[in-house]
């Protein structure tokens, strides 16, 4: 099987990470820097503080990858982060077959809307060609905890949505 592979990335103060193959397989840790974050055992890590991450994942044989410094990711202070970046999205938590509507800065242009469950699989993907104004989405997705990407000129933005049944 040898060590995990895929991709790590972060948005704001999240870490993402998307793994290839069933991620049920696999067991994460987070670090900052050397020390081992207690509690970080999730495929993503929301930072409190601003610092140098890292993350281990060992799969079910006990094959592990840990992403090197060179793949380090240093997240910004969380107050220049929401200074430079204000996106909302209401109502959260959403009720399936409800509408979700983005509130963005102004001047930002999104150019995609992707929305991914907690294991990394795309569940809703929406290119956008032009500036018009952003239409309310509609979540036809079960019950659970889903993470949504917006991608715009500058920036890439992640925030969790929560899904409820009706």
């Amino acid at each position: 099987m040898g060590p995990p592979d895929g991709s790590i990335y972060a948005s704001g103060d999240t870490l993402f990470s998307f793994i290839n193959g069933e991620a049920a397989h696999y067991s994460y840790q987070w670090y900052d820097a050397c020390d081992s974050l207690t509690g970080a055992t999730d495929s993503f890590y929301v930072a409190t503080t601003a610092g140098c991450y890292r993350l281990q994942i060992t799969d079910s044989n006990g094959c592990s990858r840990i992403f090197n410094p060179s793949e380090c990711f240093c997240t910004l202070g969380l107050e220049k982060y929401n200074e430079k970046n204000n996106v909302s999205v209401f109502p959260n938590p959403v009720a399936k077959g409800s509408f979700i509507q983005l509130s963005l800065n102004e001047g930002v242009i999104v150019r995609e809307i992707s929305i991914y469950n907690i294991v990394g699989e795309k569940n809703y993907d929406s290119k956008i060609n032009s500036a018009s104004m952003l239409k309310p989405i509609e979540i036809e997705l079960n019950a659970g905890i889903y993470f949504i990407q917006i991608k715009t000129d500058n920036a890439i933005d992640t925030r969790k949505i929560v899904v409820q049944q009706k």
